[in-house]
């Protein structure tokens, strides 16, 4: 009967752990559905929040778009006009868990993205107790405290909707038990697969564990061994160094392909100014972020979009177990010592942002900055529960720690944060009161089940308290975005027009990656791991451009559209003359300045002088393209055509500038065309709002942004002078400033653009079929020739000519091409990821190794 209880013991209470942090959740859910009445979280909908329904959600429809078929996970055109997908598989796309969406269908990914969650933040509860349980050798309910904390903490509250860095976080915690036991010499496999599943499911969150591990694996096997013991540490240390390298090599089939594809995305100079933070400020920086992230309730919607600050709070318990750690006389000061040298440590890292740096990788991340803070919120759990387990009640300690919560609580009440107004302290403090009543009736009073379940069930109203004050969702700025409507309404539109390959843009109307729902082949992309290239490319020729983002904007050249083949267009107005309206279809679209929702009429737009996938251009291409003035991005658009066409052609033509002062000019109009565009340049270009504001003739014509860069078109009702001037929104920052001899102003030819498109429609491709990493068509050369396309250059690309291999060659900075000879060709793209092969040997390779391992340690044993 004992053994049975056992039994039953060993398997309840993991499973309790898993749904304790799902059940909470999906009280929080029912509990909106009721008092909100937003109808639609049942679907999951309304957790599509902030970068997962502007990216992430997008791109589990690209994953739904491969497991139907005819999409590849190496390579997508609708990665805005195409790109290497391996660095965006590696770090967003890659978790095992993410095979949910074979199920799933694009009406119904929110759903699954809600389901997905769940089971993440379960893991992280069952794996976390595991750990504990094994770490400790200890089988009690009382763990699901910290099992509880850990799946419930501030780091995966706050940031659940970047929900590919929670693979890591629940994987952790059985990474850790595979190091214990390495350092104590049992079986290394543990450690091996799970360590590769953390590597492979997100590479760059891995990369913090890495750097914890090697933290963590030095912390124990000081606490563990002594100087006598060096001939062990040394072979422990060779075995950790060893069986580490077999896991990152198990994972370089995907690793190597993604960090050789990482080294060719945009990256900007490392702003120098993030790393100017005084020594007398960290004074301040220690309440900010700190001390005051550590409280209930600290992370509430109003900050957690600030995307400053790290995510600490690991439920007021633990703040007095640590504190009581260090009064604990079952734990040795060698222990205690080595423990603060870690929390000082990660202490130092919330404050210094060179040691933050190291943490990210040696760049800045876009946002969210403190992304490495769930590794600190691990440790501190840790030795939370070592202090629990090994609980030393003592009065003269708790008063101790009575007074320093007190003291604590005051200084916060006294910084005036928005986020933790008194009641809130008053709040925090209580709790410090209960925890400490209830640490001494659980080691002094007899019942002690009683109070370790009502402890437990203290801490979880605690957790659910705080996910309710944290959790962010659509319904706090009651927006009702729908993927699943956006899908049916648009998709089933744009994704239909023809049945040739071709390209479709617009005004983006549920993300920036509209193509990946819609499975089409665009131009507006916001990722960052985009192409570095091509976005060099389209800022040198006017494209306005982001840290992460390219759109299609009213500005874009024409000539351009036309040679890169978008041949439509969706926008609620007419964007340029050279589109003609073909249908419309109706949305309906959240105004949130308005804070209402209304019906839109869009309209799709078709280029007619749109040009095929690939179309022949003159031999010489390379000569002139070279030898042509590139100052500005006319002249890069000049250059292209006329390399393309073999002739000086000028599609657009400057006039004549005279400089009044550093933010004024004079331009002598000559045309009589119906626009005028500006063109500029800014130093380096940047993530930020505003640089200047453009006025002709004294009246103001637009804000010249990184949103808004590049090229501006404005109407020409101009007769003579025009003059431009410059006002600087921003004075202080000098190297986001305009260069000022970069103003240029431009007429566009529009019988020179129409004569370019008519001497290439001429030899255009005829497209077979463009799907995944694959392309195919059928051309016809009156003589030796090249074939341009508008498929961005990369290394992976392989070019066969009627079956055979070609040498791809690189047209305009940036376009794949091939050369021809005399007669009807088969022309075929294959894009295969530069290192695949490579890592794919090394994984082979490494596995073929650990099941060597495995026999022989089977063998030996047997």
């Amino acid at each position: 009967m004992l053994d049975k209880m056992r039994n039953n013991k060993k398997y309840i209470i993991p499973l309790v752990a898993f749904f304790i942090p799902v059940f909470s959740l999906l009280i929080y859910t029912f509990w909106m559905e009721i008092t909100s009445k937003s109808g639609f979280f049942f679907n999951g909908e309304n957790y599509l929040m902030a970068d997962m329904s502007s990216q992430y959600s997008s791109m589990y429809s690209q994953l739904i778009n491969v497991f139907r078929g005819g999409e590849s996970m190496f390579y997508s055109f609708s990665k805005g006009i195409g790109g290497n997908m391996m660095s965006t598989v590696g770090y967003y796309l890659a978790s095992p868990l993410n095979l949910i969406f074979y199920f799933a269908s694009k009406t119904n990914v929110g759903f699954f993205i809600f389901i997905l969650l769940l089971i993440k933040l379960g893991l992280c509860g069952l794996f976390m107790y595991i750990f504990l349980s094994k770490k400790f050798n200890v089988k009690s309910y009382s763990l699901l405290i910290f099992s509880s904390i850990y799946a419930l903490m501030a780091y995966n509250v706050a940031y659940y909707f970047n929900n590919m860095w929670l693979d890591v976080v629940y994987i952790t915690p059985l990474v850790l038990l595979g190091l214990d036991k390495l350092l104590n010499k049992e079986s290394p496999l543990l450690y091996i697969l799970t360590l590769a599943f953390a590597i492979i499911s997100n590479f760059y969150i891995a990369y913090m564990l890495c750097l914890f591990i090697c933290i963590y694996f030095i912390y124990e096997l000081l606490i563990k061994y002594t100087r006598k013991d060096i001939k062990e540490v040394i072979s422990i240390i060779k075995n950790f160094v060893l069986f580490s390298l077999l896991a990152g090599g198990i994972s370089a089939f995907l690793l190597i392909p993604s960090v050789l594809n990482l080294r060719e995305i945009m990256r900007f100079p490392l702003d120098t100014d993030l790393l100017n933070v005084k020594f007398s400020t960290y004074s301040n920086l220690m309440w900010d972020r700190f001390f005051s992230k550590i409280y209930l309730g600290s992370h509430i919607p109003d900050t957690v979009l600030s995307r400053q600050n790290p995510n600490l709070y690991t439920g007021i318990i633990t703040s007095v177990l640590l504190s009581l750690y260090y009064f604990n006389r079952n734990i040795k000061l060698k222990e205690k010592i080595l423990t603060t040298l870690i929390l000082l440590l990660f202490f130092i890292s919330f404050l210094n942002p060179y040691l933050n740096l190291i943490w990210h990788g040696f760049s800045f991340p876009n946002g969210y900055t403190y992304r490495f803070s769930f590794l600190f919120s691990l440790f501190l759990i840790l030795i939370s529960c070592k202090s629990f387990i090994n609980l030393d009640i003592r009065v003269i300690p708790m008063i101790l720690v009575l007074a320093i919560g007190g003291w604590i609580s005051y200084n916060l009440y006294t910084k005036k944060y928005m986020y933790l107004n008194l009641e809130h302290i008053k709040i925090n403090f209580s709790f410090i009161i209960v925890y400490l009543i209830m640490l001494i009736l659980i080691k002094k009073i007899n019942h002690k089940t009683f109070f370790r379940a009502l402890l437990i069930l203290v801490v979880f109203v605690e957790l659910t308290i705080n996910l309710f004050m944290t959790m962010i969702t659509n319904v706090d700025f009651r927006s009702r975005k729908m993927h699943g409507a956006f899908y049916n309404e648009t998709c089933s539109v744009i994704s239909n027009l023809e049945d040739d390959f071709y390209r479709v843009d617009g005004d983006y109307l549920f993300s920036y990656l509209d193509g990946f729902i819609c499975n089409t082949s665009g131009f507006t992309t916001s990722l960052t791991t985009n192409n570095g290239n091509l976005y060099r490319w389209l800022y040198d020729y006017g494209y306005p451009l982001n840290y992460t983002t390219v759109v299609a904007t009213p500005n874009n050249p024409p000539v351009l559209e036309s040679l890169l083949g978008i041949k439509y267009f969706y926008s609620k107005e007419l964007v340029s003359d050279y589109y003609k309206k073909v249908s419309n279809f109706n949305v309906v679209r959240y105004n949130h300045v308005a804070d209402e929702y209304y019906d839109s009429n869009i309209n799709i737009y078709k280029n007619n002088l749109a040009l095929s996938l690939g179309y022949l251009i003159d031999n010489n291409y390379d000569s002139i393209y070279k030898n042509y003035d590139k100052s500005n991005p006319f002249e890069y658009i000049n250059a292209l055509v006329s390399s393309m066409v073999g002739e000086d052609i000028k599609v657009y033509s400057p006039l004549d500038k005279k400089k009044v002062s550093s933010t004024d000019f004079k331009f002598k109009n000559k045309t009589d065309e119906k626009y005028l565009y500006v063109g500029f340049r800014y130093k380096i270009p940047i993530n930020v709002d505003y640089f200047a504001e453009l006025y002709v003739n004294g009246d103001f014509v637009n804000t010249l942004s990184s949103e808004n860069s590049g090229i501006l078109r404005m109407d020409d009702n101009f007769d003579d002078d025009i003059n431009l001037s410059l006002r600087y929104l921003n004075e202080k920052e000098e190297a986001n400033k305009l260069i000022e001899d970069s103003i240029v102003l431009y007429t566009f030819n529009n019988d020179k653009y129409l004569e370019v498109i008519d001497k290439l429609n001429k030899n255009q491709m005829k497209v077979d079929f463009v799907r995944g990493n694959k392309a195919k068509g059928y051309i016809k050369s009156s003589s030796k020739s090249t074939l341009f396309t508008s498929i961005p250059y990369e290394k992976g690309w392989k070019v066969y000519v009627d079956g055979q291999r070609k040498k791809t060659l690189k047209i305009g900075d940036e376009w794949v091409g091939v050369e021809l000879d005399k007669g009807e060709h088969i022309v075929e793209f294959k894009f295969i990821p530069t290192g695949l092969y490579t890592g794919l040997i090394i994984s082979i390779s490494s596995i073929t190794i650990f099941v060597i391992y495995v026999k022989r340690k089977k063998s030996i044993s047997n």
